[in-house]
């Protein structure tokens, strides 16, 4: 398994690329909120109970306006400046925590049924997610995927400085498209509307949405989709 993220070669830029998104595709869960609050309960501070409130499903609404406002997800934002000052070191081994007592019971079964589908048809497995690298790296391990795409933070002697150093949010097609330009076949699966052009440019896709939400879909007038609940 290979990360683009390190400069480091995923090997041949052939072949049919199937490009999984994470968060609400794999699990019911925004993994880099949640993994922000896993890590502050295993050192409780202010900034838990800072975060908590501000997660709360009454402000889903102001976060949602006031990303629209401002063209970014100023939530997500905050969420990176809660680990401002924590060591680096270590994270891996949380993330693989995370993932082992909080995301395996949100997995999704007929997203990774299907991902067992397209490995069987010669798909090399992506995961492209703009959630935190550790986690991602940690989800990729344990799926088998071939490689995978996510964000980095910032860090600055040993500690996180609060915000990213690379941010893949929104440009996930060009991620795939820059490492994987010689793909005889790409197809997507993904819940996230931002991901339209990576749709566009893939043979087929499947979007995870359940049935309140699909006339937002259909209003982008994307072709060769399938949904899946």
């Amino acid at each position: 398994m290979k990360s683009a993220l390190n400069g480091e070669l995923i090997g041949s830029s052939s072949g049919k690329i199937a490009v999984f998104d994470v968060c609400g595709t794999l699990y019911s869960s925004n993994t880099t909120h949640d993994f922000v609050e896993f890590y502050l309960q295993q050192r409780p501070t202010w900034r838990l109970s800072v975060f908590k409130l501000l997660r709360i499903r009454l402000l889903n609404l102001f976060w949602a306006s006031l990303s629209w406002a401002t063209g970014r997800d100023v939530f997500r934002l905050i969420s990176v400046n809660m680990l401002r000052g924590a060591p680096a070191e270590g994270m891996n081994e949380m993330a693989a925590a995370f993932v082992r007592s909080f995301l395996e019971t949100r997995a999704r079964g007929t997203v990774l049924s299907l991902m067992d589908e397209l490995r069987r048809e010669n798909f090399r497995i992506v995961l492209a997610s703009a959630s935190l690298e550790w986690v991602v790296r940690e989800i990729a391990r344990i799926l088998n995927a071939d490689c995978f795409f996510a964000c980095t933070v910032s860090v600055d002697d040993g500690r996180i400085v609060g915000s990213f150093s690379c941010d893949i949010r929104g440009q996930k097609h060009r991620v795939v498209a820059g490492h994987f330009p010689l793909a005889e076949d790409v197809v997507a699966i993904t819940d996230n509307r931002e991901d339209a052009e990576l749709i566009r440019m893939s043979s087929r896709a499947w979007i995870i949405c359940d049935k309140r939400k699909r006339k937002r879909w259909t209003r982008m007038k994307l072709q060769n989709f399938t949904f899946l609940d």
